[in-house]
Formats: structure tokens, C-alpha cells, sequence
């Protein structure tokens, strides 16, 4: 969770209010361009490596919980 708020933070723009979630969830093309003309190259590193560790993420987080169940 650190990691991602530390990678995250610099993804908040006047396009993306949300970071990330803004892009995640743009719902149009046109929004998601939006958010993305909005970051500059190091932003859209940032998001790359953001959205990669959360998939990474999501595995061990669903595997703790089962793991913590059993």
C-alpha cells in the first residue's frame, strides 16, 4: 500500500483528481487521453510502474486472505 501511495501521488492532476483510479476508470478514450496528455513522461512512468505492482498486488493480496482463512 506505501508503494503504491508513494508512486501514486504524482499522478493527481486537474485531468486526474483520482491519480491513477481517474485512469483506470476514465471511461472514454477521449478521457483517458485527456488524463494522459496531463502527465508528463516521468508521470507515465510512474503509472506504468503503478498499474504493473498492482496487478502484482492483487495476487498477494488474495493470496493472504486465503491464507489467513485456512
Amino acid at each position: 500500500m506505501v508503494v503504491l501511495s508513494f508512486t501514486g501521488r504524482n499522478l493527481i492532476t486537474d485531468a486526474a483528481p483520482g491519480g491513477i483510479l481517474s485512469y483506470e476508470l476514465a471511461g472514454h478514450e477521449d478521457t483517458a487521453q485527456g488524463i494522459l496528455d496531463s502527465w508528463d513522461d516521468i508521470a507515465r512512468i510512474y503509472a506504468g510502474f503503478n498499474l504493473g505492482f498492482d496487478y502484482l498486488f492483487l495476487i498477494f493480496y488474495s493470496t493472504t486472505i486465503a491464507l489467513a482463512i485456512i
